[in-house]
This record gives structure tokens, C-alpha cells and sequence, in this order.
């Protein structure tokens, strides 16, 4: 039956990256169209670079649906995870602003890592969405996230204040289609699919997604991704 239901969601996942990319070609052209343009001002120029920020986003997060289709690992080199961490905060910087959030960033020096930049970049993201998601309405509202690394392997961690997940629906946290939205909780874009996509890239890359989580208190994401020299040995 988990074999059925598995197979089920990857091709509706292939269906909706389908669909969703051709909206998104659209998107992305117009935009690149207006910023060829010489007589744009810096606010209008500015606007629309965003768009296409955006849309190259939303192309990267299809290829992760396929990804997730198709349990491909993605195009991996060599790199560290503090450029893509700063990156993927800069995208969403001003809603977390907007939102009220506090973000603390402790970027410790880590070692390199082989990975699919933008696959991880989707995984932090969607880490730091369900984050402002949580927070919604709290009073505190700090957002940590770090790199760290142990044991051969390096981390980002993604810390909320936000209401936590109840016990009963840590199990379930990473089952397609699961999601806690609608009441307390968290849930990527609420279709239940964020952090199931996430935790495949995640194994993708020979590494895991960890939780831990109390009602009324917060939530801490650990994504572990194996050094790259750790990656090199085994092979």
C-alpha cells in the first residue's frame, strides 16, 4: 500500500512541476524582457528583478517535484553551505522583515560539502517560510538559523519561537501531502509536500533532515549534509 501511495505522488508531483513550469515560462520571459529595456526606472527595474528571482526560484522548486518524482540527486559540486544560506536569506529577507521576525545568523565556518546548489537552497528556503509561518501571531518573534559541522559532516539549522508542532503530528511531519497548516503548525505553501520534497534531498545528498519540536516554545530543522572530504573517503 506505502508502495502505492508513493508511486501516486510522483507522478502527481511530475504532473504539477509540468503544469506549474509553463505558467512560470511565461513569467520568467516577460520579466527578462522588461529588464532588456533601457528606460526603466531603479524602482520599476527593481520590481521586476525580483520577479525573475522569483520564477528562477519557482523553476528550481519544479525540478525538485521532478526530483522527487524521479529520486534524481541533482548536478552536485563541490562548494560550502554559508554563500548559499546567505543567498536564500536575501530572497526572502524583506517578507521576513515585513512579518516582524528577528533573525539571527551565525555563520560558522564549515567545510565544504558536495551538493546541488539550488536543491539546498529550496530545502533552507522552505525551512525559513514554515518558520515566519509559525511565528505568525506570536509575541517573540526570533528566527535562528547557523551553520555548524560534526563528526564529519556540516549543518544548517533553522530555529523558531513559533507554536511547535504538537507530538502527534511529529511522526507524520514528513509523509507527502501531510500537512499541520489550517491550525498551529507548519506546512511549506500548506500542500503538505515542502518538507517531504525537502527530507528526499536531503537523503538525496547522503544526508538527513532532523526535528525537534515543543508546543508553545519553538522549532529547530537540521539539515546534515557529510563534508566533503567525509564524501571523497567513501567513495
Amino acid at each position: 500500500i506505502r508502495s502505492e501511495r508513493l508511486a501516486a505522488v510522483g507522478t502527481l508531483a511530475a504532473g504539477v512541476a509540468h503544469e506549474f513550469n509553463n505558467l512560470n515560462v511565461g513569467i520568467l520571459g516577460f520579466a527578462e524582457l522588461a529588464l532588456g529595456r533601457t528606460d526603466l526606472d531603479p524602482d520599476t527595474r527593481t520590481c521586476f528583478d525580483r520577479i525573475r528571482s522569483a520564477a528562477r526560484r519557482g523553476r528550481d522548486m519544479t525540478e525538485g517535484l521532478l526530483g522527487f518524482s524521479r529520486a534524481r540527486g541533482g548536478q552536485r559540486t563541490r562548494g560550502n553551505l554559508r554563500p548559499v544560506v546567505s543567498e536564500t536569506v536575501d530572497l526572502v529577507w524583506r517578507q521576513l522583515q515585513q512579518a516582524g521576525m528577528d533573525l539571527e545568523m551565525r555563520l560558522h565556518p564549515v567545510p565544504d560539502t558536495f551538493m546541488d546548489r539550488s536543491q539546498i537552497g529550496q530545502v533552507i528556503l522552505n525551512l525559513l517560510l514554515n518558520a515566519r509561518h509559525a511565528m505568525t501571531g506570536r509575541p517573540l518573534k526570533q528566527l535562528t538559523i547557523e551553520t555548524d559541522s560534526r563528526d564529519k559532516r556540516v549543518a544548517v539549522r533553522v530555529q523558531d519561537t513559533g507554536c511547535g508542532i504538537a507530538p502527534e503530528s511529529l511522526p507524520h511531519l514528513f509523509t507527502p501531502f501531510y500537512s499541520t497548516r489550517g491550525g498551529e503548525g507548519v506546512g511549506g505553501s500548506g500542500t503538505g509536500l515542502g518538507l517531504s520534497v525537502s527530507r528526499m534531498i536531503a537523503e538525496n545528498h547522503g544526508g538527513a533532515l532532523e526535528v525537534e519540536s515543543a508546543v508553545g516554545v519553538g522549532t529547530r530543522f537540521t539539515l546534515w549534509l557529510p563534508a566533503a572530504e567525509a564524501a571523497a573517503g567513501d567513495a
